[in-house]
């Protein structure tokens, strides 16, 4: 309980560290919103509300600032809080500001490279931005031999070249192939 000068208890408000609430009742172990400062503390076993750390709270993870205030809905590091406060864990992420996903895994850290969920491998820039799903690979059977062309070189860019040989020549073939092959 905290009393003021004149007798009255404290009610939902600061005193230093601690929150009072209603009756005089000092928080712990509870989160508060405080409409005043518009953001969500947590206040500890002690009613010292929790500032600049990570911490556990009933089996999740939550991030406080300097002065105490529960982040929301940002990246702290190479880890996502939600709306609700909570770090984010076996899930995608859509963040607006990069314009794409990002898979956040069990311990929290966005995924790199190649990472595989549900079964499904995925590709990762380093950032952990999402590329796109990894294609199985592809069984050609009977073919020991196959060529892939991009239509679009051709001019001055010759697109891959292997032992003096370019793929823009490959494709200025492949029209004439085609080309012959209409004509008859």
């Amino acid at each position: 309980f905290y009393i003021k000068p004149g007798g009255t208890y404290a009610s939902s408000e600061w005193k230093g560290d601690y929150y009072l609430k209603a009756g005089g009742y000092m928080a712990k172990s509870e989160f508060i919103y405080d409409s005043k400062y518009q953001a969500t503390y947590y206040l500890d076993v002690s009613g010292k509300y929790v500032r600049d750390q990570w911490k556990e709270i009933e089996g999740k993870w939550y991030h406080f600032r300097k002065y105490g205030e529960m982040d929301t809905s940002k990246w702290v590091g190479s880890y996502y809080v939600n709306a609700d406060g909570m770090m984010a864990e076996n899930e995608w992420i859509y963040d607006k500001n990069y314009g794409g996903y990002f898979y956040l895994k069990g311990d929290g850290v966005y995924v790199r490279n190649i990472y595989t969920i549900d079964g499904k491998k995925h590709a990762f820039q380093d950032n952990g931005l999402w590329i796109g799903e990894v294609p199985e690979a592809v069984n050609y059977g009977n073919y020991k031999n196959v060529v892939f062309l991009d239509p679009g070189h051709g001019g001055r860019d010759p697109g891959a070249v292997y032992n003096g040989l370019r793929e823009k020549d490959l494709n200025e073939i492949l029209l004439r192939v085609k080309f012959n092959e209409k004509a008859s």
